[in-house]
């Protein structure tokens, strides 16, 4: 069962908060759960499609886990890269895993379009631009149901 980390600050891991709405069914950003973790739409979508996949449970490193764990997610976050691709059709596919802000294993998928004139940069030269492309929660529901039509 995921429970609710802390940094060491006394502020609650994010992405546990995440995990744990979607836990309770409150999160329309859920796309699928999987064995090991959680798919859901990004809350921005300046790249139509940007998702992410979240740990169930909070590790700090992918090397943390046994490595049929580290399998299992990676081929979860393959499914969700898949779908994402099929649903949006995009001209590249961008994975981030960082953790340096949130240190709990999670991803970004960011789908890439050839309109995008910084196409080739990473999608952080644009991160002041993702808060006007912010979702309600039903746009999040129905761009979760976009693509789980393709899972």
């Amino acid at each position: 069962m995921t429970k609710q980390h802390h940094h060491a600050d006394g502020r609650p891991c994010l992405i546990c908060t995440r995990v744990l709405s979607a836990r309770r069914g409150e999160n329309k950003a859920v796309v699928a759960e999987f064995a090991e973790s959680w798919f859901v739409v990004g809350d921005h979508q300046l790249f139509p499609g940007y998702g992410l996949v979240l740990a169930k449970n909070h590790v700090r490193e992918m090397h943390d886990l046994p490595a049929p764990r580290q399998r299992a997610l990676f081929d979860e976050l393959m499914l969700a890269t898949s779908a994402i691709a099929r649903a949006f059709k995009p001209w590249k596919m961008n994975h981030a895993s960082y953790g340096n802000m949130e240190p709990h294993v999670h991803w970004h998928i960011f789908p890439r379009y050839a309109d995008d004139p910084q196409k080739e940069s990473p999608v952080w030269v644009r991160m002041n631009e993702f808060a006007r492309a912010n979702c309600t929660p039903d746009e999040l529901a129905a761009i979760a149901q976009r693509i789980r039509a393709f899972l």
